[in-house]
């Protein structure tokens, strides 16, 4: 029989990508630095885009605290600053959450926190609103190669909408894509129609 290390298995083994959406940006852009922090190169430990997102944020937070900023000096004694914070707006990153967006999920995150910690905050909101700006810049910084390309890409379509051009691009494989998004207006009247025995009014 063969051994545990050279046989062969036919068991399904399910992989995840490391935030796969930066993946495909790092790709594309060919970014190094992108491409370490979600697994795309060699190395002998693996990556976590999402610790390196909240030391980011820890390293702003201490710079402010040192200014004078109360809320980072109060983010940092509350101890609840760490991965599960930014791991949302990272992964959504990719996808265009917008800044409103990052701020409503880390309402959400410090909503879900205050239900089983202590947090030395008068206002939680207030507090979340200034967390939430500076988890938009920790992501910035940290994977700056993809957030410019997708802000070229956004500023590129707001032109073809405005000219009303589909925005379009051909793959390497040769399948042409068309990103199409139209508005539709209703024809629809309303009709007159017997369900279940009885007169409806059905649009």
């Amino acid at each position: 029989t063969e051994s545990l290390e050279t046989g062969m298995s036919n068991l399904p083994c399910a992989i995840d990508g490391s935030c796969s959406g930066i993946q495909h940006y790092s790709m594309a852009l060919r970014d190094q630095r992108g491409a370490e922090s979600v697994n795309l190169t060699p190395s002998a430990t693996p990556s976590d885009v999402y610790t390196d997102v909240a030391d980011t944020l820890v390293e702003i937070l201490k710079a402010e605290a040192e200014d004078g900023e109360e809320y980072a000096k109060a983010w940092l004694d509350s101890g609840w600053i760490g991965r599960k914070t930014v791991k949302q707006p990272v992964m959504t990153k990719a996808y265009g959450v917008t800044q409103q967006g990052v701020l409503e999920q880390v309402r959400s995150w410090a909503d879900e926190k205050a239900r089983t910690a202590q947090h030395p905050f008068d206002d939680l909101t207030k507090a979340t609103q200034y967390l939430g700006d500076r988890v938009n810049v920790a992501i910035e910084k940290s994977v700056e190669a993809p957030v410019v390309a997708m802000q070229r890409l956004q500023d590129a379509c707001k032109i073809l909408n405005k000219r009303n051009i589909h925005a379009q691009f051909v793959a390497p494989t040769g399948f042409q894509v068309t990103q199409s998004y139209n508005k539709w207006k209703s024809m629809a009247s309303q009709i007159k129609t017997i369900v279940n025995g009885n007169m409806a009014k059905v649009w």
